[in-house]
C-alpha cells in the first residue's frame, strides 16, 4: 500500500531548509550550551564567582578586538595590527602618565587618537596602493611592534595612577564598568553595521567591491574608516588591558589578532566578506572564552589548547563553504 504525501506549496519551506536555517542561526548557541553542560558534568566549581570574573575579564579584551575586525572582515579584509596596536597603545597611555605626568583623560583620549590613526593608516594605504588589507596590517603589526618595543626598550612601563588602574574596579551595580562599556560597544557596533547607510556600504563592498564602487559606494573612504574603527577598538582593548596589568607591556597582544579572526569565524562571518554579525560575533567570543577556561580546568596542556582551536576555526570555515 503506498501513501501519497502531500507536496509542499511551491516557494514554502521544506524540513531540511528549516534545520540547515536553524543550524546556522543558532548553531554557535548549541555549542556553547554543549561545552557548558559537559563542563558542568565534569567540574562544577566552573560556577564559582572567581571563574566567572576569570572568563569576564578575558573575554572584554577579545569581545573589543572582535567587534573592529568583525567590521572588517565584513567588508572583505582581515587586520592582523590589531593585538600589536593594543600592546602601542597600552605602552603610549603609559608613557605619557608614568614619565610626562599627563592626566589619565587625556592620556588616554590621546592614546586612543593615536590607535585610530594607525588604523586609518592602514586603510589608506591599502586603499591606495591596491594591495588586501591582509598584508597591509602584516606589514604594520611588525612596524608598530618594534616601535613599541624601541620606546621601552623591550621593559614594562610602571607604576600607574591610581586613578587609571582603579577603572578595573569600577561597576555599575554589580556589573564591571568595563563589562558594561563592552555591551554598550556592541548594541551601538550593532545598530551601525544592520541600520546606516555606512553598514550596508560595508556590506556591498564585502560582497563585490568592484560592483560598490560603480555603484556609487566610496570604496577608498570606507576601507579607511572599517580599519580606523578597528585600530580605535584596538586602542580601547590596550588601555583596559594597561589598566589591568598596572603598567604598560610592550609584548602583550601577542596572537590576539588571530583569536579574534578566530570568533568572528566561529561566529559565522565569512572571510570572502559580506556576510557577519555582532551578536553572532559575541557567541563566538563567548565560545572560544569559555572553551579556553574549560581547557585549564581540565588541566589540557597550551599545545593541545592550540591544535583545538585551530581545528575549530577550520571546521567552522568548511561549514562556511558548505553554505555557500
Amino acid at each position: 500500500m503506498f501513501i501519497l504525501k502531500k507536496p509542499a506549496p511551491e516557494g514554502a519551506p521544506t524540513h531540511r531548509t528549516v534545520i540547515r536555517t536553524g543550524a546556522q542561526q543558532y548553531g554557535i548557541l548549541i555549542v556553547l550550551v554543549a561545552i557548558l553542560i559537559v563542563l558542568l558534568a565534569l567540574r562544577p566549581e566552573v560556577l564559582s564567582l572567581e571563574n566567572i570574573y576569570n572568563v569576564i575579564r578575558r573575554f572584554t579584551v577579545l569581545g573589543i578586538l572582535a567587534v573592529g575586525m568583525t567590521f572588517v572582515i565584513a567588508s572583505g579584509g582581515i587586520d592582523l595590527s590589531v593585538g600589536s596596536i593594543l600592546a602601542f597603545t597600552g605602552v603610549l597611555v603609559s608613557i605619557m602618565m608614568n614619565r610626562f605626568h599627563l592626566p589619565a583623560l587625556f592620556s588616554t583620549i590621546a592614546a586612543l587618537s593615536a590607535a585610530f590613526a594607525l588604523g586609518a593608516a592602514n586603510g589608506f594605504l591599502s586603499s591606495q596602493l591596491k594591495y588586501r588589507s591582509f598584508i597591509v596590517t602584516l606589514g604594520s603589526m611588525y612596524i608598530i611592534r618594534g616601535v613599541t618595543l624601541m620606546l621601552t626598550d623591550g621593559v614594562a612601563v610602571w607604576p600607574l595612577p591610581d586613578a587609571f588602574v582603579r577603572i578595573n574596579d569600577l561597576a555599575i551595580g554589580t556589573i564591571p564598568l568595563v563589562t558594561f562599556l563592552l555591551v554598550l560597544v556592541y548594541f551601538a557596533a550593532h545598530f551601525i553595521l544592520t541600520k546606516t547607510y555606512f553598514g550596508r556600504q560595508v556590506f556591498a563592498i564585502g560582497e563585490n567591491h568592484v560592483l560598490a564602487r560603480i555603484s556609487g559606494v566610496h570604496v577608498d573612504l570606507v576601507v579607511v574608516v572599517t580599519l580606523g574603527i578597528s585600530g580605535l577598538l584596538a586602542g580601547f582593548a590596550g588601555v583596559i588591558t594597561a589598566a589591568s596589568l598596572i603598567s604598560g607591556q610592550p609584548m602583550v597582544g601577542q596572537r590576539y589578532e588571530l583569536e579574534a579572526i578566530a570568533a568572528c569565524v566561529v561566529g559565522g562571518a565569512s572571510l570572502s566578506g559580506g556576510r557577519g554579525s555582532m551578536w553572532s560575533t559575541l557567541a563566538g567570543v563567548l565560545v572560544l572564552s569559555v572553551l579556553r577556561n574549560a581547557f585549564g580546568f581540565l588541566g589540557v596542556s597550551s599545545y593541545l589548547q592550540m591544535m583545538a582551536i585551530g581545528t575549530i576555526v577550520i571546521g567552522s570555515l568548511a561549514i562556511d563553504n558548505l553554505r555557500k
